[in-house]
């Protein structure tokens, strides 16, 4: 059993890994105003009225995300080449909720929806459908 100086000493060790890897992971600012040219870097790009703020590869969206859409939804998550895709959640303007699996910018895969009148789904989606049981 680890003695009360070891712990502190291993809990030490453990934040400081931790603190360590999220630098190391973390991709740098996107620098200059072309985005066509940022490339493994985070940045914002408005689109309209439309907002990205995530990560980007060859100037898409590619990575970790945030979308605010002029219609008042929002979704944060996983972006692959330009498209949601992944894991993540979609937030409707009206208050219902989407977190879960994405494929081509649909609800797809498992997932959850979250009403504002009460009720839940747990389940399959197939192309930003309920699929099969829930």
């Amino acid at each position: 059993m680890l003695g009360s100086r070891n712990m502190k000493k291993l809990l030490a060790i453990v934040v400081l890994g931790l603190l360590w890897c999220n630098t190391a992971s973390a991709l740098p600012k996107c620098e200059g105003t072309k985005v066509s040219d940022w490339t493994n870097c985070e940045g914002t790009d408005v689109i309209g009225s439309n907002k990205y703020v995530g990560e980007f590869k060859n100037g898409i969206f590619h990575g970790q995300g945030r979308l605010e859409l002029e219609n008042g939804s929002k979704f944060e998550g996983q972006f692959v080449n330009g498209k949601i895709e992944g894991y993540g959640t979609y937030f409707y303007p009206n208050g219902d909720k989407y977190v879960g699996e994405f494929k081509n910018n649909m609800q797809h895969g498992q997932g959850t929806a979250i009403y504002v009148i009460g009720g839940k789904y747990v389940g399959s989606w197939k192309n930003d459908l309920q699929h099969g049981k829930g």
